[in-house]
């Protein structure tokens, strides 16, 4: 960027400057044009008119050595005379009434004056010279006084604002630690804070000024940039999918602890998304949150399909194609499993034990050696009594998070859940694969839970895993 503002400065004084130089040539070299020619015809008078007195002089030597006679001496003259009236080819100005003799001193005379004159201007041609230089020192000037007024009102704004920002950019691959790259680029925010106007700077400084807010968690002040881009650009579909992710992460930010990733799609993040897709259908980020959106939505096959689409736009060697495959997989096994539940759901209609349970699992206990297959068990046990489950179901850990129904079809004994008025539930991450807990798995809080008659009736419970064993 800085660059390229030098390249638009510079070809723009060249120009500048060519033109003052064409100007000046045309001007310097038409007055020594003008000049050289009124000399040239001077040198030729003055020429004619001292062979002409030679000439005579000769004539008259010869007259008076007795070499010609008078009569040949007068011929002589005359012919003299008549070659040069056409040598000075004005014969208008030696008039027949006029003596010839006369006529010639006189031009003799008014060509001294001439000569005089050429003396004088001659004596001034250092000052002209003077003049020419000075002309030629203005047109250098010109560009220069153009970069001068350039630095303080166009790089200032501009190019050397860009040059620090990819100064500083560039030290963050030196960065040692984590909070040493957070402090660089909290440095970077404030010069970009001090010198950049949402309303008048480079698209190109806002969405860096953007990207590091969403860097920094700072969603609120990313979406406010975004915006004021989107203000600018209202066709750029990237502009617009940024604007609604900020907004989304803004929004999950705020919410209380269980809030559903369908309540964290607003209708201005959904009306976002649309547009972003409505401009580019291939908007990879419009494409990746609009899948979020139809899977929590529970649309698994609108989801599965925009997922897909995305891949296709980053890649299947992108860093997001992993994650989007695991989406993709999860919704297909969303999908089988609506299938299954509604060959089922005339079974369940009968039955009159019912807890809801909303399992998920806090990101501080995922592991990188965890498989998205790791065994999640949920079950609900007696509050008096045996520890053993009364009702159970095995999810992946992929599965999470997950809204899931326990009824007394889903039993793990002789005794179900049917006719209990309480219930103590939990979720288990069993690393060990094992339905009994072991160390090094993670698990939720146990809570306890009423048993509702019907399903309508039943109240989420969230259970959250969120404790290492």
């Amino acid at each position: 960027m800085m660059r390229l503002a030098m390249f638009e400065f510079w070809f723009a004084a060249i120009l500048m400057s060519a033109a003052v130089f064409g100007v000046a040539f045309v001007f310097i070299r038409a007055s020594f044009n003008a000049n050289n020619e009124s000399q040239l015809d001077d040198n030729r008078v003055n020429d004619n008119l001292r062979l002409y007195q030679q000439r005579l002089s000769e004539l008259d030597q010869l007259l008076a050595l007795g070499d010609i006679d008078t009569q040949a001496h007068s011929s002589l003259v005359l012919e003299a005379r008549a070659q040069l009236v056409v040598d000075l080819n004005s014969p208008l100005s030696l008039t027949a009434d006029e003596d010839f003799e006369e006529s010639i001193k006189r031009r003799i005379q008014s060509q001294t004056e001439a000569d005089n004159i050429q003396q004088s201007q001659r004596h001034n041609k250092s000052s002209s010279s003077a003049d020419r230089r000075l002309l030629w020192a203005v047109s250098l000037l010109i560009p220069l006084l153009a970069f001068l007024i350039y630095l303080p009102q166009g790089l200032s704004v501009g190019g050397s604002l860009e040059w620090q920002v990819a100064e500083r950019l560039a030290t963050l691959n030196t960065a040692n630690d984590a909070r040493q790259r957070q402090q660089q680029l909290l440095s970077i925010t404030q010069l970009l804070e001090q010198r950049v106007s949402p309303s008048r700077s480079k698209p190109e400084l806002l969405q860096i000024q953007a990207e590091i807010y969403s860097a920094l968690n700072q969603h609120s002040k990313a979406a406010n940039v975004y915006a004021a881009l989107l203000k600018r650009h209202q066709d750029n579909a990237q502009v617009t999918a940024l604007l609604a992710q900020s907004l989304y992460l803004l929004d999950a930010e705020s919410a209380s602890a269980g809030t559903t990733a369908a309540a964290l799609m607003s209708a201005r993040v959904k009306e976002l998304l649309a547009s972003a897709l409505r401009l580019d259908p291939q908007q990879y980020l419009a494409l990746s949150m609009s899948g979020m959106q139809a899977f929590s939505e529970a649309d698994y096959s609108k989801a599965i399909r925009h997922w897909r689409s995305a891949l296709l736009a980053y890649g299947e060697n992108s860093p997001q194609a992993a994650s989007l495959n695991a989406g993709i997989q999860t919704a297909e096994a969303r999908l089988t499993g609506q299938s299954n539940q509604s060959l089922t759901s005339e079974k369940d209609s009968q039955t009159t034990a019912h807890i809801r349970l909303r399992v998920s699992i806090d990101p501080s206990q995922r592991l990188a050696s965890d498989s998205p297959d790791t065994p999640v068990f949920v079950f609900a046990r007696s509050v008096t009594g045996s520890r053993m489950p009364l009702a159970a179901k095995r999810l992946r850990l992929s599965d999470l998070p997950t809204e899931i129904l326990l009824t007394e079809n889903d039993k793990m004994a002789a005794q179900s859940i049917a006719g209990q008025s309480q219930l103590i539930v939990g979720a288990r991450l069993a690393r060990s694969g094992q339905p009994v807990a072991e160390t090094g798995d993670s698990q939720s809080q146990e809570a306890i839970t009423a048993v509702a008659a019907v399903a309508d009736n039943a109240v989420v419970v969230e259970l959250v895993i969120n404790q290492r064993k």
